[in-house]
Formats: C-alpha cells, structure tokens, sequence
C-alpha cells in the first residue's frame, strides 16, 4: 500500500512539472502528444468559440430589443433549435454539404494551417470543371493531399 501510494505521488509530482509520463501505445512522451494535438484543437476550438460569440450575441441583443413580439419568439424557437440538435449530427451534415455538396473543403485529413489556410483547390479556376464527365477525375487530382 505504501508502495503504490509513493508511487502515485511521484506521479503527480512529475504531472505539476510538466512529465505526463510516456505513452504505452506510441512509446514516446505524452507531453509531446497533447502539444501535436493542441496545434489542431486550440486554433479550432478558439474559432468556434469566435463564432458562437459573433452568432450569439446579435442575436440575443435582436430578442431583448423586441421582447414579447413575434420575432422575439422566432430567435428563441431558432436558439433552442440550436441547442437541440446533436453536435455529431450537425457535424456529420455539414461535412455532407460542403465536401459532398459544395466541394469546397475537404471530408477527411488535415493538411495543416499554413498549408490549408490560404491555398484554394484550382478545380474552382477550371471551366471542365462544371462538367459532370470530369468532376470525379478534377476532385482526385485538384485537392489530394500530397
């Protein structure tokens, strides 16, 4: 008991100096993993709290400027709405919309933000492109990751 109970000390001894330990899956420091995932997560999650504040705040400040009329009822139906539809779902159709839909951005990877960020697919550029026959080929060839 005294053993283990050093041994977990130790532990969180080594977490309030920055040692996660190291990784039984990937055999490498879990600090340097949670820094890989943060340059994804953080930049994400920083943009959606922006655009939940750039929605949110509008559109409250639009229901308390007309309180008790109709389009008070409307933003607080169009609110609740939001509230109850599943993240995942709402995910799941968005990626539906803009990869399959739109063609706009990608359903799967990460090419990274300096990469991704500024770079365009040039099928948008190409006249073939509209045309049925060559989208398939255009979409492989246009925006595969390298």
């Amino acid at each position: 008991m005294r053993r283990r109970s050093s041994a977990n000390l130790h532990w969180v001894a080594g977490l309030l100096r920055g040692d996660f330990g190291t990784s039984y899956t990937y055999r490498v420091p879990v600090g340097t993993l949670i820094a890989e995932r943060l340059e994804v997560s953080l930049p994400l999650a920083v943009f959606a709290l922006v655009l939940a504040a750039a929605v949110a705040f509008p559109v409250g400040f639009a229901a308390a400027a007309r309180r008790g009329r109709a389009s008070d009822a409307a933003l607080t139906a169009f609110t609740q709405l939001g509230l109850a539809v599943p993240n995942f779902w709402l995910g799941m159709l968005l990626v539906m919309v803009f990869s399959i839909g739109l063609h706009v951005a990608s359903a799967g990877g990460f090419p990274g933000w300096v990469r991704g960020s500024g770079r365009r697919c040039a099928r948008w550029r190409c006249r073939r492109w509209r045309s049925q026959r060559h989208r398939r080929r255009f979409s492989r060839a246009c925006c595969a990751a390298p």
